[in-house]
Parts: C-alpha cells; structure tokens; sequence
C-alpha cells in the first residue's frame, strides 16, 4: 500500500525537481547577468542602490504572480532577498 503511494506521487515530486533544477539555472543566469551590469556601473560610476527601479520591478512582478495565481507577497518577499543578493553581488564587483 505504501508503495502505492508512493508510485502516484513519484511523478509529482519528479516534476518539482525539474522546475527547481531550472530554476536554479534562471538564478545563475540572472547573476551572470549583475555581474556585466555591476562592471558597467562600476566603469560608469552608477550607483548599487536605484530605488524607483527596485519599486517598479517589484509592483510588476506582484502583478505578474497575482495573474498566474501565486500570492504577490510571497512574491515581493523572495525578490526582496533576490534583489538584496543582487547587490551583494555588485557592492563586491563595484567595491572590490
């Protein structure tokens, strides 16, 4: 019986992993990518912090999760850490 069980959820838990292998990916693929914007900022003397930026982005992202039916707070708190992790990521690159 156990194993019954455990044979119908196999494909869900199969699947999940998959979305987090790629979402583990997109994460890296969006360092890579504040890592060309810090050396950009930095060449360019532009500050870490762009605070209209980081609001616009959020209000769009609510947005986005209230449409495809994920909470928007949940949201905003996960990309506030994204975001906090981005300039981590710069203040070393811009800082050294």
């Amino acid at each position: 019986m156990k194993e019954d069980k455990n044979n119908e959820i196999k494909p869900f838990r199969d699947a999940i992993d998959i979305i987090d292998s790629k979402i583990i990916t997109l994460l890296a693929d969006r360092r890579n990518q504040i890592i060309e914007l810090a050396k950009i900022k930095k060449r360019l003397n532009i500050p870490i912090f762009h605070s209209d930026r980081e609001k616009s982005l959020i209000t769009k992202l609510r947005f986005q999760a209230d449409e495809q039916g994920v909470d928007p707070e949940f949201i905003e708190k996960l990309y506030y850490d994204i975001i906090e992790y981005s300039r981590f990521i710069q203040a070393h690159i811009i800082k050294g």
